[in-house]
Order: structure tokens, then C-alpha cells, then sequence
């Protein structure tokens, strides 16, 4: 009783303190509303990359510039991409137009010419400007690179527009459907949770998900891991864990996957999330980061990310997580201060 009644008041605690946060962002963002003044040159803060970090930096850069400058994001995508969804839309129609988002073009209480959004892919970076894959270029006084990791779908989409990324999805939805027997080769976040959904729908198919570890989950801890697999084993999926696949993987609409223990696992559809890292975009000289002399970015990183990353850090639920080895947590203040890159 007492250990949740400590969970409860812990809770009142952070939801408080959320709500002081909130209140106070909107009072300061109501005055800069009223006290920021565009003008015809301002001096571009751009951050590469409209995702959840992205996006939610240049808002409040927009809510907190000083007259004289303005956020532009850079993002390839038209819509945003909410990819959390996009093993569920590959199973079930219906759904598939909210996983994507459009870009607001002004956010809400941002005063007028603090913020801009361009659709576009950085190719380059050059000194004070970055250049396009169109061949423009966006100068810029500060830069955040805020572009991600490399993923393959269903953890990702390369598609751009919206009508493209619903076709693609639409048509993953149909081939799953049509076969009898699906291999899904990858058994992180993504994997498990596609697994899980077709069995969910279709429990007469033959599903396989194979895993090079023997833990599910890797990243996280053993718990949920355990969890993962009782779930799976009940709805009916079949674990092939502690397996590579050594053939089957190098072409589109293989029939067939051969693991490192010789097993040889027929199927109608296949299904591979496991991808190197690569795609960096290139500098053309070294871009180096000055605290000292970059007061801006210094107050970026108090006023707003330390802040915010101490409220998730001392919440219950990362508190529980760590207590039970599901997350591993780290600041990211270090690795965004590295990324504000001074020109």
C-alpha cells in the first residue's frame, strides 16, 4: 500500500511541476509574442531534421528568439512522420492517413517571422549556409543537425509525400494479407510489435520472427523481454532466437531465408528490419562549437533541454524503468551541444 500511495503523491508531484512548466512557457511565450518585431534580414537559426527533437527545438527557439532571428526547419518529409504507428498501419487499414502529420506553418503563440518551415533534403554543409538537393542554399548564424538515426521501414519510411507514403503502406497491407506464411527477420521494437499485430489479426497465418540475440528487446531489459516472448509464444508466433540469416536477404521477394544453423524457413512474405548506419551528410570543413562565445546556444541548453530532460529523467515511470533495467538513460545535453554549430 505504502510503496503505491509513494507512486501516487510522486505522480501529483510531476504533474504539478509539468503544469508550473507549461504556465510559465506560455506566459513567456505571450510576451515575446507582443515584444518580438520581424524584420527584413533576420539571421537564421536552422535546424536539419523536423522530428520529435527537430521540430520541438525550432518551436521553441520560435517561442523564445530575440528580435533579429528566426528558426527555420529543414525537413525532407512533407508531412510528419509519426512512426511509432507504422507497424500497426502495415497490418491494419483504415488508419493508414494519421500516421502523418502536416507541419503547422506558424506554431501556436510563435510571433510572426520567428519561424519558417522549408521542405527540402541538406546535401551539404558549407560555411554560414547550408545547400539543397535542389541547389539552393539557406544561410544560417546557428546550426542544429537534428536528422536522426538510419532505420529501414517499417522503423522508417524513405517516402516523402503523404499520397506516396499511404500507397506504400496500403500496398504492405495488402501482401500481408494475401500470404499464408510471413518471416520477420529483426526482433527489436519494431519486429515484435509487427509480429504481434498480424498474429493479433490473422491468427491462422504462420508468422516467424528471427532474432540474432537471444533476448527480444536487446535494448532494454530482461523483464520486458520475458514479457515480449510469453506474449508472442500465446498468440502463436514462432521465435527463432540466437539466429542469423546467412541467405534470403539480398533480394526483393524472397521466398526462402537460410539461418546460420542451416534451418530453412519457407514464406510468402518477408519482412527485414535490420540495416547498417550510414547517410551522414557531409561538412566541408570542420565546424567546431564554441560555448563561450555562443550565448545563444548557451541558453538554448539552460533555459530549455536541461529543464526538460530533468522532468523525464525524475519522473516514476523512467525512475521504475531504470529500477527494472528497461531503459538506460543518459543526458543529451553533451551530444546537442556538439550538434549547435557555431558558423
Amino acid at each position: 500500500m505504502l510503496p503505491k500511495l509513494f507512486l501516487i503523491l510522486k505522480a501529483i508531484g510531476v504533474i504539478f511541476s509539468l503544469t508550473f512548466w507549461r504556465l510559465k512557457v506560455r506566459i513567456q511565450a505571450s510576451i515575446h509574442h507582443w515584444t518580438y518585431r520581424t524584420v527584413a534580414d533576420p539571421k537564421n537559426v536552422v535546424v536539419v531534421g523536423g522530428s520529435f527533437a527537430g521540430f520541438f527545438l525550432a518551436k521553441q527557439l520560435a517561442l523564445s528568439l530575440p528580435t533579429g532571428y528566426r528558426a527555420i526547419v529543414i525537413e525532407k518529409h512533407s508531412h510528419y512522420h509519426f512512426t511509432w504507428n507504422f507497424p500497426r498501419i502495415s497490418v491494419i487499414s483504415g488508419h493508414t492517413q494519421n500516421a502523418f502529420i502536416p507541419y503547422p506553418t506558424q506554431p501556436s503563440l510563435a510571433p510572426s517571422g520567428a519561424y519558417l518551415f522549408r521542405q527540402g533534403e541538406v546535401i551539404k554543409i558549407e560555411t554560414n549556409k547550408v545547400i539543397l538537393a535542389d541547389g539552393s542554399s539557406i544561410p544560417f548564424e546557428y546550426l542544429a543537425i537534428a536528422t536522426g538515426s538510419k532505420a529501414r521501414y517499417p522503423g522508417k519510411l524513405d517516402a516523402d509525400g503523404k499520397a506516396e507514403c499511404i500507397n506504400f503502406f496500403e500496398e504492405r497491407q495488402a501482401r500481408i494479407k494475401a500470404a499464408e506464411s510471413i518471416v520477420i527477420v529483426g526482433g527489436g521494437a519494431a519486429g515484435v510489435e509487427l509480429a504481434g499485430d498480424i498474429k493479433s489479426k490473422y491468427s491462422g497465418k504462420q508468422v516467424t520472427l528471427v532474432h540474432s540475440r537471444k533476448q527480444l528487446l536487446n535494448s532494454f531489459g530482461s523483464d520486458l523481454h520475458e514479457v515480449a516472448q510469453k506474449t508472442l509464444e500465446e498468440l502463436g508466433v514462432d521465435l527463432c532466437l540466437g539466429e542469423r540469416v546467412t541467405a534470403g536477404l539480398d533480394r526483393e521477394g524472397s521466398t526462402e531465408v537460410v539461418l546460420n544453423s542451416g534451418k530453412r524457413i519457407q514464406c510468402d512474405a518477408l519482412v527485414s528490419i535490420i540495416d547498417p548506419f550510414d547517410g551522414l551528410v557531409t561538412c566541408s570543413h570542420n565546424h567546431r562549437f564554441n560555448a563561450q562565445d555562443n550565448a545563444l546556444a548557451r541558453t538554448l541548453l539552460e533555459t530549455h533541454i536541461r529543464p526538460l530532460w530533468h522532468q523525464v529523467a525524475t519522473s516514476p515511470w523512467s525512475q521504475h524503468s531504470r529500477s527494472k533495467g528497461l531503459l538506460e538513460m543518459s543526458s543529451p545535453v553533451g551530444t546537442l551541444s556538439t550538434s549547435l554549430i557555431r558558423s
